[in-house]
Formats: structure tokens, C-alpha cells, sequence
């Protein structure tokens, strides 16, 4: 099952531009995981109430492809879309495009919800897959 997808839109700064004026290559990666991060927290899975619960999220396989180049100031949408929530490694595609709807990168994730006490890979629960899924869990 494919979930809905969710935008993040942003503005680069000048702080993740690499000397040849455009967004370093790490900076990519960087503002993915924002999104990301942001889609969880707005679905009502903040870091505290992972820590709370003695869970988190790991990456453990990521492809990114570099397409476009991204100036200082250009306006981003980051698109969000996780699939195969209900196995242990779920999925999750990513495209960054300039408001114009170029695209300039794309990204494939596979990852997997972490027990901090036991630092072992476990199943996506039901509110996990909620969130992947694009509910609100609170």
C-alpha cells in the first residue's frame, strides 16, 4: 500500500551551497530527512514521543540522484511518498523540484523502526504504518 503524498516546501540558503554556487551534494540528503522528519512530526510522531516509547527510525539503504542544479534562494517542493509499510523495511520516494516543477532529485529510501533498548530492527506497529500512511495518530 502506497501512502498519500505529502509536500515540504523550502528555501535555499546560502549556507548549503558548495563553492561552485549550488547546493552541496550532502545538503540533499539533509533536506530529504527534513521533510521527512517534518511529515512524522506533523502526523503527530514528534521525536519526544519516539523517545518516549523507545523507538526510532533508521535509514539503511539510500540512492539519491543528482539531476538539476539548486541555486541560493530558489524555492523547493519536496515530494513524499512511502510504500511497503507494513513490513519490516518499508520504503520511501522522494523528489525535490523547483516551484517551476523541475525536477532536480529523487531519492529512494528503505528503512525500518529501531528499539532503542534492544537496537534491533522491529515491525512498523499500527500507528507507524498510520503515519506512513499519512493519518494523524493524536
Amino acid at each position: 500500500m502506497e501512502s498519500i503524498e505529502y509536500r515540504y516546501e523550502l528555501i535555499v540558503r546560502e549556507s548549503m551551497l558548495d563553492v561552485m554556487g549550488h547546493l552541496n551534494h550532502a545538503a540533499y540528503l539533509t533536506l530529504f530527512e527534513e521533510a521527512r522528519w517534518d511529515l512524522c512530526a506533523n502526523q503527530g510522531m514528534t521525536i519526544e514521543f519516539m523517545q518516549e516509547r523507545g523507538i526510532g527510525l533508521v535509514v539503511i539503504e539510500a540512492q539519491i540522484r543528482y539531476r538539476k542544479e539548486v541555486r541560493a534562494r530558489e524555492r523547493l517542493i519536496i515530494k513524499t511518498r512511502f510504500s511497503d509499510v507494513e513490513r519490516k523495511i518499508w520504503k520511501a520516494s522522494q523528489t525535490m523540484e523547483k516551484s517551476s516543477g523541475e525536477l532536480c532529485s529523487t531519492i529512494q529510501i528503505k528503512g525500518t523502526v529501531f528499539d532503542l533498548k534492544t537496537r534491533k530492527f522491529i515491525s512498523a506497529d499500527a500507528e507507524w504504518r498510520s503515519v506512513f500512511l499519512g493519518h494523524k495518530i493524536r
